[in-house]
């Protein structure tokens, strides 16, 4: 499922490769939860990976999907753990969220 902004995608200078805009923009991605009732995350962590990477791992298919956050699948948060090396909470519905650093 996804929520939100948009993103616009450019050929590298051989023309055989994107790269996002969102690159340029160095985009932080985060993992995020908020119980229910609350307005603001409960929990919050910052993915220490490349957009690129990200698209790869969440089988994005356009530019634009960098840009909108998702509820996260068990299998998608499997692969961000061992992508990023790192433990997420798994009693938690887990949001990823993308920003501008």
């Amino acid at each position: 499922m996804k929520f939100g902004l948009a993103a616009v995608g450019k050929y590298n200078k051989r023309g055989d490769n994107w790269r996002s805009d969102t690159e340029d923009r160095a985009l932080k991605h985060s993992v995020m939860s908020v119980r229910d009732g609350d307005y603001f995350a409960s929990y919050e962590k910052t993915l220490p990976i490349l957009s690129s990477e990200l698209a790869a791992l969440m089988g994005w298919e356009s530019e634009k999907d960098y840009v909108y956050d998702y509820e996260l699948t068990k299998t998608q948060i499997s692969e961000i753990e061992k992508t990023c090396c790192l433990a997420l909470p798994h009693n938690l519905t887990l949001f990823l969220t993308s920003s501008e650093r």
